[in-house]
């Protein structure tokens, strides 16, 4: 067996529990890390005026200036068009806090029908603006965050970054302590340091990745799941964006966890490690 496979072999093989416990926090922490890192890049700042309407919904901005029985004449004319499935009359309020004026939402038989009615609508004496399943509303792909909570998530970044380096710290020291006879003979036998170092820092690679897959693969099924609804979750996210996200995970995962067994490697250059500590 190729001496660098049978070594980190030998390393995993003094894993003991509490060991164990800290590494395992170290890929959670790497979870972390990518989740909010993914999260971020999946989505968009979401804004007031980010009303997307299902394919065949119109909704009709009407004038504050309007009497009530203009409004009830248009209510009217609009229900009897062929095209139109159904009406309901709306309040600003309910749509978009802190504006004026009566709103008409009108679901239309088909999508093509709703592209009719807003050409026609648009044209109404009274109506300000018609608003739908534009290309521009269509175009609002990413999950819709707050600002407050895309700040929440940068916080999350630097805990999960802060999380893996102290747990990586606390977890090599126990993993290679419980390793230490072993290091010093073959410190002694004259094994060069990077034959050492790398087993280390390859345990902390996988660490990494495995974090990473475990992201992907959650991500691939609430994909999965939610693509088909609007309101999904991913789903407000196309696949080639998931993809591209899921490929940047893996590739950072595995960066990050180089550094978590860099700094597991580090602690090599202690005493309790030397041949004749």
């Amino acid at each position: 067996m190729n001496p660098f496979l049978l070594l980190f072999r030998e390393l995993l093989g003094t894993v003991r529990a509490r060991a164990a416990l800290h590494l395992l926090l170290v890929g959670a922490s790497i979870l972390l890390f990518l989740a909010a890192m993914s999260l971020l890049l999946l989505s968009r700042t979401a804004a007031e005026e980010d009303v997307v309407f299902a394919d065949n919904e119109v909704l009709v901005v009407l004038s504050a200036q309007l009497s009530s029985s203009a409004i009830d004449e248009l209510y009217l004319a609009v229900r009897a068009w062929e095209n139109v499935r159904s009406i309901n009359l709306r309040f600003a309020e309910d749509v978009l806090p802190g504006e004026t004026g009566p709103r008409l939402l009108i679901n239309a038989v088909s999508p093509e029908a709703a592209v009719d009615l807003t050409e026609e609508l648009a044209g109404i004496a009274g109506v300000v603006r018609v608003e739908g399943q534009s290309i521009e509303s269509a175009d609002l792909t990413g999950i819709p965050l707050p600002v407050v909570f895309r700040m929440g998530l940068l916080g999350i970044l630097a805990l999960g970054l802060a999380g893996c380096l102290l747990f990586a710290r606390v977890g090599f020291r126990g993993l290679l302590r419980s390793f230490s006879r072993e290091i010093r003979l073959l410190r002694l036998s004259g094994v060069s340091e990077r034959t050492l170092i790398r087993p280390v820092i390859l345990l902390g690679v996988l660490l990494g990745l495995l974090a990473a897959f475990l992201l992907v693969l959650m991500c691939a099924v609430a994909q999965a799941v939610t693509a088909a609804t609007a309101a999904g979750f991913l789903g407000l996210a196309t696949w080639g964006t998931a993809i591209q996200t899921g490929v940047l995970a893996l590739v950072i995962g595995a960066v990050l966890g180089g550094l978590v067994g860099v700094v597991g490697a580090s602690m090599l250059s202690g005493r309790e490690f030397r041949p004749f500590a």
